[in-house]
């Protein structure tokens, strides 16, 4: 478990450094700049348990820096399939025309399936805080980590921009 949290945590650290050389300087103007595109991606998420795939996607609203983001996080252990959905409302932080750090907080509920018993629970409240660069023209690199119930997951992943 140590070692799947340090190394969570060297992926998050990785992603933040590597979104600096899309940073910019700031206009002139007292307009700041910030990545203002959705997207949708897949990636991996990491947590206690091990690693798991997810789908990821963001709506921007424009001048407003609020994006509504989505994520679903899949996995099975002992022939039980599981489904983790976690919603969320973030702030947007611009570094630059073409990335951002974020912060918010939503809620996630669990959904759980042995094949024939199917069961959704409300996991809870959750926090979460990021970063995101569009690294090529409609490639955008992300990474969060997610706080929920004394439990983390960190994700990373690529998404195409629109």
């Amino acid at each position: 478990m140590h070692n799947i949290i340090k190394s969570a945590a060297t992926l998050s650290a990785a992603l933040v450094i590597s979104c600096a050389p899309f940073i910019s300087a700031k206009p002139a103007s007292a307009e700041p700049q910030r990545f203002t595109r959705g997207y949708v991606g897949a990636g991996v998420g990491f947590n206690e348990g091990g690693a798991v795939p997810n789908v990821t996607g963001r709506i921007s609203f424009g001048d407003v820096p609020l994006s509504l983001r989505g994520t679903v996080f899949f996995g099975s252990e002992n022939d039980v399939s599981y489904t983790l959905v976690v919603p969320t409302l973030t702030y947007d932080i611009g570094l630059g025309k073409s990335a951002n750090l974020y912060v918010g907080g939503g809620y996630a509920v669990l959904g759980a399936s042995d094949g024939q018993t199917s069961i959704a629970v409300n996991a809870g409240g959750v926090l979460t805080a990021g970063a995101e660069a569009e690294i090529t023209k409609n490639i955008v690199l992300y990474g969060d980590g997610t706080f929920l119930n004394g439990a983390n997951v960190w994700k990373v992943g690529l998404g195409y921009s629109f």
